[in-house]
């Protein structure tokens, strides 16, 4: 991934608090090949190491963003 972060500031309106906000924006993204999975054309050909390993398995629950610590 090539990009760059920036933080934006601003006032709160209720609160006359000044808020931030980090933000990492992409400009361009590479992902990886594309997996074997069901229906995949693929029969046969040797799976790479990147298609052999496990899937990811995500937190059931919500994350608020108000709990992330930047």
């Amino acid at each position: 991934m090539e990009g760059r972060m920036q933080t934006r500031s601003w006032d709160d309106k209720t609160s006359g608090e000044k808020k931030y906000r980090t933000e990492i924006v992409a400009d361009r993204t590479q992902f990886g090949p594309k997996g074997g999975g069901a229906g995949s054309s693929s029969a046969g050909t040797p799976k790479t190491p990147a298609e052999e390993t496990d899937a990811i398995e995500y937190p059931e629950e919500d994350i608020n963003p108000e709990d992330i610590p930047f």
